[in-house]
């Protein structure tokens, strides 16, 4: 047999290994675990939070087999089967009040996770309601989300009108470049 030349598989979720159902068809595990078979490290990447790619990875047997999760657009890489953090980038604290404020300033909606919910001041929108659907979570409305989010936070997701994002984002970096990044 010929020594297999890649190492490693990086995989998008989202419209490239899930269906539009977010489901993980047959074919694509059959061949994910054919590549883990010939000892391919298989990446799962996406903008989702670790409970939003948890599902998938067990599917696959990560838990077994091994495998990369790497969550929050890149805020957090672990090795799925040890538990080991890779990489864990944390938002700073102090700046979660000014990107709520901001976003709420362009009438855009800030949202977090802890591990079980996806935490919104906005259960009644659409975009809200999709992201807890994305990362098989609950919807936990507070009251305040920063007065909530009292523990280390990887990404604060923001959603609404793209022309509002885009101010939102240029805002924000304008402010904050240094500490934190910002992209679509």
């Amino acid at each position: 047999m010929e020594k297999n030349k890649f190492k490693a598989l990086a995989l998008d979720l989202d419209g490239t290994l899930t269906d539009s159902q977010k489901k993980l068809p047959k074919e694509n595990k059959e061949a994910i675990w054919k590549a883990m078979d010939q000892g391919i490290t298989i990446i799962l990447a996406s903008g989702r939070s670790t409970m939003g790619i948890d599902p998938l990875a067990k599917e696959l047997e990560f838990d077994k087999r091994g495998g990369i999760v790497i969550a929050f657009s890149g805020g957090k890489a672990y090795d799925y089967k040890t538990g080991t953090d890779i990489l864990n980038r944390i938002l700073p604290k102090h700046l979660i009040p000014d990107i709520c404020e901001i976003a709420a300033k362009y009438g855009t909606h800030p949202v977090s996770y802890d591990g079980v919910h996806v935490i919104s001041e906005y259960a009644e929108e659409p975009l809200v309601q999709f992201e807890c659907v994305c990362n098989y979570a609950p919807l936990l409305k507070v009251d305040s989300l920063p007065a909530h989010l009292d523990f280390p936070v990887n990404k604060l997701m923001i959603s609404g009108d793209h022309d509002q994002l885009v101010k939102v984002r240029d805002e924000l970096l304008e402010k904050h470049a240094d500490e934190m990044s910002s992209f679509f």
